[in-house]
């Protein structure tokens, strides 16, 4: 099976959030945990179906763009979040977006 280019998925394919790379796009799929994080990341707006942006992952927290709001996600938490990377178009308005 030939490697898969950059910016190219399959669809259906998950990863965790982490995983995504800089300034990539991806729709949440799934929430795996107990029900202290499920509620925890749905407060925060991260629910399924959500498009998210891995903004930094360098250490320490993970930033994303989630609904306009920058957020920081600690690593254990963005581990249990699947997204799908192929959600490549920005769905935030133009003034959100990172520049």
């Amino acid at each position: 099976m030939a490697p898969e280019r950059p910016g190219t998925s399959r669809p259906g394919r998950t990863v965790p959030l982490h995983a995504l790379r800089p300034g990539q796009w991806g729709r949440i799929q799934a929430l795996s945990g107990g029900r202290g994080l499920v509620s925890r990341a749905m407060a925060m707006g991260l629910t399924p179906g959500t498009p998210v942006c891995l903004l930094s992952s360098l250490g320490g927290p993970v930033i994303i763009s989630v609904r306009g709001l920058r957020l920081a996600v600690g690593r254990q938490m963005a581990w249990r979040i699947q997204v799908d990377p192929g959600e490549a178009a920005s769905p935030e308005p133009e003034g959100t977006r990172r520049v």
